[in-house]
């Protein structure tokens, strides 16, 4: 099965179905999560405009780890201003 740049071959695609079918809210939160992170995405490109790099956008978000999404938000958010104001957050 290959679409959308996505492959998956019949056996992994079939098992994944009887996983939802069997607990249809396992993949719910890495939904939630990918909505989440590409409005931090969003919101960076809005932000910094012809600054946005998209490695340091990446960056910020993994060098959050896996901690709580206030956390992530925080890393961006920090990843935002220094963009915006390097010498103030170099000074800092």
């Amino acid at each position: 099965m290959t679409e959308k740049g996505f492959v998956l071959g019949e056996e992994n695609a079939a098992l994944q179905y009887r996983q939802l079918q069997a607990n249809p809210c396992a993949f719910e939160p890495y939904y939630v999560g990918y909505h989440e992170v590409a409005a931090l995405k969003e919101r960076a490109q809005q932000e910094l405009g012809g600054r946005f790099e998209e490695e340091a956008f990446h960056e910020a978000l993994l060098s959050s780890g896996t901690a709580p999404f206030s956390v992530v938000e925080r890393n961006i958010e920090g990843y935002i201003r220094e963009t915006l104001n390097p010498e103030k957050e170099s000074a800092a």
